[in-house]
């Protein structure tokens, strides 16, 4: 039996695993981004802990790299990368020291201080631009959305989902942009639930249907609410459709050739908000990522990862392969 690993859709989207288990091997590639790769701070033979900086970069579109473990450097090399190209990284043998650098929380820094740490701890968006860059376009922008399209991500979160909001005003309040817009997807019962159950500063979040031509503005414009969620139809927004959320949502024209900062608005995903809490409020830089196994494996499910898992620990967390998988996407 051959089965395309996304050939099938997972039956409960709230089986979310973290991946404790320590590889033989941590593969870190030191461009997590879609711009500069970062210059290795480590050598072969040197041992490392969790949360040290191990590549830096410089120029204006970079990415700090941080390790996720405690180990020993084995090698810097280029190694494949999900990407399709081989990358320069830092292979690690992992070890089961619990030593970390100090993590120091800022909930009180000023804006320009929240951004610096946002750069800082590394942070990247689902379509690969520094998370400090993705704030700060250089135009007026009015609306920050979130994009918690994917359910099998979002869901992941909702055990969280008090330092997911708080992750997205402290974006809010590091980029200055006055109000956000959470956008879930109208047939994702179970995120639509979490968020009419949870509060920001203390007050219940409104949740309201984009139908016809009410779109994010129309209910802005009747509450006080910095932060709203919309649901918009049944739509995964990809990396590729952040024109069209943008359109959909805020009902915003764009001009041909444009970006969503054209019309005023940027956008981040669920796991940049859970990463600038873990920056700010716990001095923690960008160590862990979710990843969704679908189809032709044992047990489909979300499983929370630090950074340099081989993809064969995440399948057998999984139960492994079902058959023969023809391609693993």
């Amino acid at each position: 039996m051959k089965q395309n690993l996304r050939s099938k859709e997972v039956t409960n989207l709230s089986d979310v695993v973290r991946l404790d288990k320590l590889p033989e091997k941590a593969i870190i590639p030191m461009r997590q981004h879609d711009g500069i790769a970062c210059a290795p701070l480590v050598k072969k033979g040197e041992a490392v802990i969790v949360g040290q900086k191990l590549g830096e970069c410089e120029g204006s579109d970079l990415a700090y790299v941080h390790s996720p473990f405690c180990g020993t450097v084995d090698s810097i090399e280029l190694m494949p990368n999900p990407s399709g190209k081989r990358i320069l990284s830092v292979v690690l043998t992992p070890s089961e020291c619990a030593q970390s650098v100090d993590f120091v929380p800022e909930k009180n820094a000023p804006p320009s201080r929240l951004i610096q740490i946002i750069k800082e701890a590394g942070i990247v968006e689902y379509y690969e631009k520094p998370t400090y860059l993705a704030l700060k376009p250089g135009k007026r922008i009015d609306t920050l959305l979130m994009n918690a399209t994917f359910p099998l991500i979002t869901h992941a979160y909702l055990n969280s989902l008090d330092k997911v909001l708080e992750g997205f005003r402290l974006m809010l309040e590091a980029s200055g942009i006055p109000r956000g817009v959470i956008v879930v997807r109208a047939d994702d019962k179970e995120s639509i639930k979490a968020f009419k159950s949870a509060k920001v500063d203390g007050k219940p979040l409104t949740v309201a249907p984009i139908i016809g031509k009410r779109h994010a503005d129309y209910y802005l414009e009747d509450v006080e609410d910095q932060i709203i969620v919309v649901a918009a139809g049944n739509i995964t927004y990809t990396p590729t459709m952040m024109n069209l959320l943008s359109a959909n949502v805020m009902g915003r024209k764009l001009p041909l050739g444009g970006e969503p900062s054209d019309a005023h608005v940027v956008v981040c995903g669920v796991k940049s908000a859970k990463a600038v809490y873990d920056a700010i409020c716990e001095g923690k830089p960008y160590l862990e990522n979710v990843v969704t196994v679908k189809g032709a494996v044992n047990n489909p499910k979300s499983v929370i990862v630090r950074f340099g898992t081989p993809i064969k620990d995440v399948i057998e967390a999984c139960g492994g392969y079902k058959g023969e998988p023809e391609k693993l996407l």
